[in-house]
């Protein structure tokens, strides 16, 4: 079993009404009150270099959650066997299909203070437990498969990607896309130029460090 809460630090724990509503919701003005990541890289979650098939690595970063700046400031290691990792084990690391990571934090005025939590919740939880809560922020879809001796593994393959979006049908009214949400202005450094994202990318400067030049997404 291990901790499902990351090293990390808050801007103002709600202890108090005055002090915990008025200087988190400063962080309006670069919000504009959505739950989002500050950049594209922020809690960017990757696979684990040695045990892939079981775990991934979730990135430091910032995000803003309920008007809180939450801080991860550590490399987290999220553990696809660990029951403590999920919202709701249930039969265990069992489904094939798409699980999501999530951040899980809720503004609540208590002492000690709420802390934020890396989660993973499973693909036949999605529209039950993700959808109907307003406690989650989306972080990755992770792919999973059947390994050759029927065990369940994360699919290491190439061809099967870690996604920053996830889909749900819902029939008639319609697919529900589900994606990684940043803050409209936004600024950092790539190698090369990335291909324009019209979803993302208005707003977002970008040092392009092999060109030593500055882009900024129109």
């Amino acid at each position: 079993m291990a901790s499902s809460t990351p090293t990390q630090t808050r801007a103002v724990d709600p202890f108090s009404s005055y002090h915990s509503n008025t200087v988190n919701r400063l962080t309006r003005m670069l919000t504009e009150g959505e739950d989002v990541l500050l950049s594209r890289t922020s809690l960017d979650v990757l696979r684990h270099p040695t045990l892939p098939g079981t775990r991934v690595l979730v990135q430091p970063g910032v995000v803003f959650k309920d008007d809180v700046m939450i801080n991860v400031t550590e490399e987290f290691t999220l553990n696809f066997t660990d029951e403590d990792h999920y919202v709701s084990f249930e039969s265990g690391f069992s489904e094939v299909g798409y699980y999501m990571v999530v951040l899980e934090y809720d503004y609540v005025k208590s002492k000690p203070a709420p802390t934020a939590k890396i989660k993973i919740i499973k693909p036949s939880q999605i529209e039950t437990i993700y959808i109907p809560s307003d406690s989650f922020v989306f972080l990755k879809a992770i792919p999973v498969v059947l390994d050759g001796n029927d065990l369940i593994r994360i699919d290491i393959n190439e061809s099967s990607l870690f996604l920053d979006y996830y889909e749900v049908d819902q029939g008639i009214l319609g697919i529900l896309r589900i994606p990684r949400q940043y803050t409209k202005f936004y600024a950092g450094s790539e190698e090369t130029l990335p291909g324009f994202d019209s979803t993302k990318d208005p707003s977002r400067i970008i040092y392009v460090t092999s060109e030593d030049k500055f882009y900024f997404g129109f």
